[in-house]
């Protein structure tokens, strides 16, 4: 295999024996496992499919499929994608050569920057074993832990399937990977994208129906499109919290749930509720109530993770029916009762990490981990019902496709009371790299939330006063992840143009934008988005200077001359043939860019309606001496729909010219568009 020396399949038994054999297709038969493994080839693309039958009745600890990396790949031009181990963890390209002892989970992609080499590796399964990436000193171990179960004489298993490439370049892999697990999934995602308002970095813990409804006054009824009110931690009653019972907090919400939730529904605005449903906490109520449904050490338990739970708060026990028809009792109170329809579910990788780096996990009873989780998250789903919308949050992600509508991929914008403003900004820089480089997974597996729009420019105590520039930034860094939108301000505090910027991203573009370059350290400068007939790029500065940043044509695949109109101001730059240079890029800021190739004949360029000018929502044609732009349906609830279009100098109209060029000028459309065909006549000569 191109880049790899040697690939080495191996079965570690809880008695410290090692069992290995060179990868290949074949049946392989220790005395104590049958172990079958076909090697699939795709193109490109390779999966392993591995299946175990118990023959002697032992106990496993790790299953491993190790790679190690040839001499002329593994050097200082390998970098690597390290995507943490859930929903929240921060992630990075880095160097492969001196930051491996880690371990990582679900999928890395790797590229050696002088030979243009590549490798790429991940699980397109988890419905059983826990699995996870452990990147090593001359290679990577992709792992099972299989929790020192006996696997029993005739017993059989298929592991986790795992996709590999080492000829496709990154992003073909990645599309790739998440279609596989679509299509074994059967994911179709087709909810509403949510879009709205949530508590937590506005009020944190300190939540009231009189604060929310304050807080978003003039918000529902001036930004089209907005869904869903989403209370964070707080709305329960605090004597009960994580109580493994959830009820709101009658101090808090003196007419019930219920009667908040019809105050919503009356704007047309469903509600969302926060859960950290796996976790009961001691000192709550119910808690000798619960105990038989709580998590013990099972007899085979290692000293020194049971030393590490016993540091932990109590888990519930995944396995234990009384445990899951409680919890489905929860989800049907809130959903009957309280009318919620939207749920984000925290802390659910807590169920069975203890320390991942430390490889102590726990182990239950009834089954394996992750089997025992799908069967959790499916019991509420199927309580909720399809309608509701599940995010998931402090979660495993593969274990979690095909339940959960949406996923967080990032932490949290702000960490309370706890930072000062600088440290605010290098979280803020690193939600945007994890937004970024989770690009992949929008609209495939979930829709990606990259946490809420956070625009204020004063500090409420939690240490947040972003500048207009930084939060601009976050702003159009949410409106390219394509997903979950949502405010965390008091809105009526905001001043009018920071309100306006969160206005600005509706209607929801809903297409992620990808990297130019995926591996570009320390963060990819530049996005895109391609349409069918212009490109949107994101051109981010998160350093501390100034900068000059060349954009080339070549490097975004398109040649000819091409008009470029600013984004965020509505302005018509200019026309350029090759490459455009931004000349004074700002410190924390970015700029948006709509870059379009002029034709010959008269055509429509933008329209000022909001950060994406029309792209997502015009098709346009000229003939017959006459230019159709039609609008679709999406855009009626825009206030402005000025549209901008370039007439080349054969050509003559009664429009306004707002700049001229040496091909041509761009006039300003005499009216509005209306949604549907607007038809203009543009003759020659």
């Amino acid at each position: 295999m191109k880049n790899i020396s040697k690939a080495v399949f191996s079965i570690t038994y809880t008695d410290g024996s090692l069992k290995s054999k060179n990868l290949e297709n074949f049946v392989f038969d220790d005395g104590n496992l049958v172990t079958e493994i076909a090697c699939e080839k795709f193109g490109d693309y390779t999966e392993l499919d591995i299946n175990v039958c118990g023959s002697s009745g032992a106990s496993v600890k790790y299953v491993d499929v190790a790679f190690y990396f040839s001499e002329n790949f593994l050097n200082d031009d390998l970098l690597y994608f390290y995507n943490g181990c859930l929903t929240n963890d921060w992630v990075e390209c880095r160097k492969y050569v001196g930051n491996t002892g880690v371990i990582g989970r679900d999928v890395t992609v790797m590229k050696n920057l002088a030979t243009g080499e590549f490798f790429h590796v991940g699980y397109i399964t988890a419905n059983r074993f826990m699995t996870y990436i452990k990147f090593e000193q001359n290679g990577i171990v992709l792992r099972h832990f299989m929790e020192d179960k006996p696997i029993a004489k005739g017993k059989k298993f298929q592991l986790e399937r795992i996709l590999l490439s080492n000829a496709a370049n990154e992003s073909a892999f990645l599309e790739r990977y998440c279609d596989r697990i679509a299509q074994i999934y059967n994911i179709k995602l087709d909810k509403p994208m949510p879009a709205g308002w949530c508590s937590w970095s506005c009020f944190y813990k300190d939540v009231d129906r009189r604060k929310v409804i304050d807080a978003t006054n003039g918000l529902f009824d001036s930004v089209p499109g907005l869904n869903v009110l989403q209370l964070d931690d707080g709305w329960q009653d605090e004597s009960k919290e994580h109580a493994g019972e959830w009820y709101e907090d009658i101090q808090k919400f003196p007419n019930g749930m219920k009667d908040f939730c019809e105050y919503l529904k009356a704007q047309g605005v469903n509600l969302g509720l926060w859960l950290a449903p796996t976790l009961p906490k001691f000192n709550s109520p119910f808690f000798d109530n619960l105990r038989e449904e709580l998590w013990t050490p099972p007899a085979n338990i290692k000293p020194e993770v049971l030393q590490t739970v016993k540091n932990l708060s109590p888990r519930f026990d995944l396995g234990n029916p009384k445990f899951i028809e409680r919890l489905k009792n929860v989800f049907r109170r809130l959903t009957k009762e309280c009318g919620a329809s939207y749920f984000k579910l925290d802390f659910l990788f807590n169920s069975f990490s203890a320390d991942i780096a430390r490889e102590h996990f726990y182990v239950y009873e009834k089954d394996y981990m992750i089997a025992l989780y799908r069967k959790m998250i499916t019991a509420i789903r199927e309580t909720v019902g399809d309608e509701c919308f599940l995010l998931a949050c402090g979660a495993p992600i593969l274990e979690s496709v095909g339940i959960f509508d949406g996923s967080r991929i990032a932490q949290d914008i702000v960490w309370r009371k706890k930072f000062s403003k600088f440290y605010c900004w290098q979280i803020e820089k690193k939600c945007i790299k994890n937004t970024m480089l989770r690009y992949f997974y929008h609209d495939k597996l979930f829709y990606n939330d990259a946490d809420g729009v956070i625009l204020r420019d004063y500090d409420n105590g939690d240490g947040f006063n972003g500048s207009y520039h930084e939060v601009r930034a976050w702003a159009t860094m949410v409106a390219m992840s394509g997903g979950v939108t949502l405010q965390n301000d008091i809105n009526w505090t905001l001043s009018p143009a920071r309100r306006k910027l969160f206005a600005e991203l509706f209607p929801l573009n809903r297409i992620a934008a990808k990297p130019v370059d995926f591996f570009e350290l320390p963060y990819p400068s530049l996005l895109f988005i391609n349409y069918p007939s212009a490109k949107l790029l994101s051109l981010f500065n998160l350093d501390e200077e100034k900068k000059e940043y060349p954009i080339s044509f070549n490097r975004l695949g398109v040649s000819g001359k091409h008009v470029i109109v600013n984004a965020w101001e509505k302005r018509a730059i200019g026309i350029f043939e090759d490459k455009y240079i931004e000349t004074c890029l700002l410190p924390r800021s970015v700029e948006v860019y709509l870059v379009k190739k002029i034709t010959d004949v008269p055509q429509f360029i933008y329209m000022d309606n909001n950060l994406f000018l029309g792209a997502d929502m015009v098709e346009s044609v000229y003939e017959d001496d006459s230019l159709k732009i039609t609008l679709d349906e999406k855009a009626k609830d825009c206030n402005d729909k000025n549209a901008f279009i370039f007439v080349p100098n054969e050509y003559n109209c009664d429009m306004e010219v707002v700049a001229r060029y040496e091909e041509g000028c761009l006039c300003k459309t005499n009216n509005p568009l209306s949604v549907g065909e607007n038809t203009f006549t543009i003759r020659k000569g």
